[in-house]
C-alpha cells in the first residue's frame, strides 16, 4: 500500500524561495495598534478537563502577584473560559483555575487505570469532583486591544513555578513557558489548548502536537495514581517544585527508583504508554502518530542520558515588539528557503526512498509474519499430532487468503519448534522464504502468548531477521492449541482476530537493477495485525493496523540516521488490500510520521518530526516540525489531488506569529498574510510574478 510522501512539503517552496531573496524596503517605525479595550483572554483548563472551575486572574507588578484577582470567571462544561481585562490593566497576569466554595466544580478523570478521590474511585473519562486541586499559568503580556491564548494545564503549572524563581517579569515569564515547551518539544504551552484526551472525537482531530501535549498533562495523573497515593495535588507540587529547585530542568533517568522523583523519562514514557493504550481502542482509531513518535524519541534520549543528570535545556528571550516579532519570523522563514532550495530537496529526496522502503518493505515483512506464523501453527500443530514421526513438511494450498506453503521442515528442540520452507501469498507472484522458531504454550482460551525468532523471512526485494521476540494472538472464542488445530488443513483451522508482534530485528533492503543504494534498518519492531471480515463475519484477510520502527536507518553510501517511524491505518479491519487497486470506497486511511535529529548544510542541528495523514482517497494533511536551538517552526499543508493542484498552508513559530495562505502556492494569484494574536501586521501578494510582503507598518521586502 502506498504512503503520502514528504515531498508534499516541497510544495511550501515557492513561497519560501521568494521570501529567500527579499530585501529590505523602508524603515519607518511600527504603528502602535490602538488600545480601546481591555486584552481578551480565551483558554481551557484541562488537567482532564475541569468543568464549572473559578478563574482567577491576577495582576503582575514590579515582581509581585496582587493579592486580589483583578477579574474572574467560570470554565465551562468543556473546560474552556473567555475573560476580558479591565481596560486600566496591560501586562502579565496570572491566571488560577480551581473549585468553587460550593464544590460544584469538576474534572474529568484522565488517568486510563482510573482515579481516586476521597475513597471513591473513577473510571477513565468519568467526571469526580475538583476538589482542592488548583492549577495556574503566567502570561507574560495581556497587552490592551489583544486577544491572546491561555492555556491553564499541569505544563504551564511547572513553567510558573520556575518563572517565580527568576522574579516574575515579562521576560522571566515569557522564558520560563518556552523552556518547559522546548523541553517537551511542543510548539507553546499556554497558546495551544490541548484536547480532551478522554474523548476520543476529540484526540483523533487533533495534530500531533496538541495530542502530545494532552498524553503529557495526562501523564501526570497517573503517575499521582502510581506513586502519590492518587493525590494529584500532591505529584503536581512536587513535580513543579523539583523543576524549580533545579533551575528549570528535570532529571532525565534516575540510576534507582525514588518514588518521590519523576524524571524525563518517567514523564514522556508514561505519556507514551498512554498513547500505545489508546491506540488498542477503536473508538481511537486514525489518531496522529506524530505524538507517540515524539515521544518515543523524547524518552530514548531522556534513557540513554547519564543517569540522575539533569536535563540541559535552554532559551534566549529578546524582548522586542510585536512587528519586530513579525520581522524576526520573515527572517527565520527566509533561512529555511534557501535551505529548501539548496540542500532540503535533495535530503526529502532521500527520506522518500527511505519512507517508501520502510513502508513497502514493512508491507511486505508483515504479511510474511503472518504467512509464517500460519506455518509455524500448522507444523506446530501437526507435532501435537504425530509427535514428529516424520521432519517433513508436505506442502499445500489454503483458500484462506489464497495462500501456498511449498515442502518445508519442521524440528522440535526443548518445546521450540523450527520451521523453514516457503510461502506464496495470495496474489504475489513469488515465493517469501520462511525459517522460523515459535513456541506456543500448550493452553485452552482466546489469547495466546507465543515467542517467535525470525532467523530469516525473505523474498527478492528484503529480508528480514531478528530475535527472540513476542506475538500475541487473539481468538474471537476459546480454541485449544492441542485440539482445534487438527492436520494440515489450515481452511479449517481457527484464525486470529489480531496479532500483536514487538521483534528486535534487522530489515534490509537487497540490492537489485533498481535500487542501487539499499537501505538497512536496525532496532525495534512492532506490528498490530487485525482481521478483516466479511458479511459473514469471516475472517477473509488480514491488514497491519499499527507499525513502528525505532532504531538507525543507514545506506550504503554512508547515510545514517537514528529515528522512529510510525504508522497506523484507521480502517485496517475493513480495507480489503485483496482488491486490485484502491478506490473512492474502498482505501487506507493512514497516519504515518517520522522523526529524527540531524544537519542540513549551513545550519545547527535540528529535530525534525514529519507526519502525514491521509484523510479522504485524494487528500491528505503535511506537517513539519523542526526545532533548533532555543526556536521552532511548524510548517503544515494540506494537499488535494493527485497533482496537489490546490492547498493550503500554515506556518508558525513558538511566539504566535504566523504565516496562513489558502490557495495554490503556484498560483500568482496566492496570498497570504501574517499575524500574531489575530492581528493582521502583513500581506503577501504576488507582483509581477514576484511575491511582496507589505507591513502594516508601511515598509516592505521584495525581490
Amino acid at each position: 500500500m502506498a504512503f503520502t510522501s514528504p515531498k508534499h512539503l516541497l510544495y511550501l517552496s515557492p513561497l519560501l524561495l521568494a521570501l529567500s531573496a527579499c530585501g529590505s524596503g523602508s524603515n519607518k517605525s511600527p504603528d502602535s495598534t490602538p488600545e480601546t479595550k481591555g486584552a481578551i483572554i480565551n483558554g481551557a483548563a484541562i488537567k482532564g478537563i475541569i468543568k464549572n472551575g473559578r478563574v482567577e486572574v491576577y495582576g503582575v507588578s514590579q515582581g509581585q502577584i496582587t493579592d486580589q484577582p483583578i477579574i474572574t470567571g467560570t470554565t465551562s462544561a468543556a473546560g474552556s473560559y473567555s475573560i476580558t481585562l479591565p481596560a486600566t490593566y496591560s501586562g502579565p497576569v496570572q491566571v488560577v483555575v480551581k473549585g468553587k466554595a460550593d464544590g460544584t466544580s469538576t474534572m474529568t478523570c484522565d488517568a486510563l487505570d482510573g482515579c481516586t478521590n476521597g475513597g471513591a474511585s473513577y473510571t477513565f473519562g468519568a467526571d469526580m469532583p475538583l476538589g482542592n486541586i488548583s492549577l495556574e499559568a503566567l502570561l507574560p503580556n495581556a497587552e490592551k486591544g489583544k486577544t491572546i491564548t491561555g492555556s491553564v494545564t499541569p505544563l504551564t503549572h511547572m513553567a510558573a513555578a520556575y518563572a517565580k524563581s527568576l522574579g516574575l517579569h515579562a521576560q522571566g515569564i515569557g522564558a520560563a513557558n518556552l523552556k518547559i515547551a522546548n523541553q517537551f518539544g511542543l510548539r507553546n504551552i499556554t497558546g495551544t489548548i490541548p484536547p480532551d484526551i478522554t474523548n476520543s472525537s476529540a484526540a483523533t482531530s487533533s495534530d500531533a502536537n496538541e495530542l502530545q501535549y494532552a498524553a503529557i498533562s495526562a501523564a501526570v495523573a497517573s503517575i499521582a495514581q502510581d506513586d502519590f497515593n492518587g493525590d494529584f495535588s500532591a505529584a503536581l507540587a512536587n513535580i513543579s517544585q523539583g523543576y524549580a529547585d533545579n533551575q528549570g530542568q528535570f532529571i532525565n533517568n534516575e540510576s534507582m527508583d525514588n518514588p518521590n522523583v519523576v524524571s524525563l523519562q518517567e514523564l514522556t514514557g508514561t505519556a507514551r504508554s498512554m498513547i500505545d493504550d489508546l491506540e488498542d481502542r477503536s473508538e481511537y482509531a486514525g489518531m496522529n502518530t506524530g505524538a507517540k513518535t515524539a515521544l518515543m524519541q523524547l524518552e530514548t534520549d531522556a534513557e540513554n542520558a547519564t543517569p540522575d543528570a539533569l536535563t540541559n535545556t535552554q532559551v534566549t528571550v529578546t524582548v522586542s515588539g510585536d512587528m519586530q516579532k513579525v520581522k524576526n519570523f520573515v527572517q527565520d522563514v527566509r533561512t529555511w528557503g534557501n535551505v529548501i532550495e539548496s540542500d532540503v530537496q535533495s535530503k526529502a529526496d532521500a527520506f522518500d526512498t527511505q519512507l517508501t522502503m520502510a513502508s513497502e518493505a514493512l508491507d511486505d515483512s508483515a504479511g510474511s509474519l503472518i504467512e509464517a506464523f500460519a506455518v509455524a501453527v500448522v507444523a506446530a500443530n501437526r507435532a501435537y499430532e504425530d509427535n514428529f514421526s516424520s521432519n517433513a513438511l508436505s506442502a499445500y494450498s489454503s483458500d484462506f487468503e489464497g495462500l501456498t506453503i511449498h515442502s518445508g521442515t519442521i524440528a522440535e528442540t526443548n518445546g521450540t519448534i523450527n520451521v523453514t520452507g516457503s510461502v506464496t501469498p495470495g496474489g504475489a507472484t513469488e515465493a517469501v522464504a520462511v525459517d522460523v522458531d515459535v513456541t506456543i504454550p500448550d493452553k485452552t482460551g482466546t489469547i495466546f502468548n507465543a515467542k517467535i525468532t525470525v532467523n530469516d523471512i525473505s523474498n527478492t526485494s528484503s529480508t528480514l531477521a531478528g530475535s527472540l521476540g513476542d506475538v500475541t494472538l487473539t481468538f474471537a472464542s476459546s480454541v485449544n492449541t492441542e485440539t482445534d488445530f487438527e492436520g494440515e488443513n489450515y481452511d479449517n483451522n481457527p484464525k486470529p482476530d489480531s496479532l500483536d508482534i514487538k521483534l528486535k530485528a534487522v530489515l534490509a533492503q537487497k540490492t537489485t537493477a533498481s535500487i542501487t543504494d539499499p537501505v538497512t534498518f536496525s532496532g525495534e519492531i512492532e506490528i498490530d495485525i487485525v482481521a478483516v471480515k466479511d458479511r459473514n463475519n469471516k475472517i477473509i484477510t488480514h491488514n497491519p493496523a499499527s507499525i513502528m520502527l525505532k532504531g538507525n536507518f543507514a545506506n550504503t553510501t554512508g547515510d545514517s540516521f537514528d529515528a522512529v517511524l510510525s504508522g497506523a491505518i484507521s480502517n485496517a479491519d475493513v480495507f480489503d488490500n485483496t482488491a486490485y487497486d484502491e478506490s473512492v470506497t474502498n482505501f487506507a486511511k493512514f497516519n504515518l510520521s517520522l522523526g529524527f535529529t540531524g544537519q542540513l548544510d549551513g545550519l545547527p542541528e535540528a529535530s525534525y518530526l514529519l507526519t502525514g495523514n491521509r484523510t479522504a482517497f485524494k487528500k491528505a494533511n503535511v506537517s513539519l516540525a523542526i526545532a533548533y536551538g532555543t526556536r521552532r517552526i511548524d510548517i503544515s499543508a494540506a494537499a488535494i489531488g493527485e497533482n496537489r493542484g490546490t492547498a493550503e498552508f500554515k506556518i508558525t513559530n513558538q511566539q504566535g506569529v504566523a504565516l496562513i495562505a489558502s490557495s495554490a502556492l503556484s498560483d500568482e494569484q496566492m496570498s497570504a498574510v501574517l499575524t500574531l494574536d489575530g492581528i493582521v501586521y502583513g500581506t503577501v501578494r504576488y507582483v509581477h510574478d514576484a511575491p511582496v510582503i507589505t507591513y502594516s507598518d508601511g515598509t516592505f521586502e521584495t525581490l
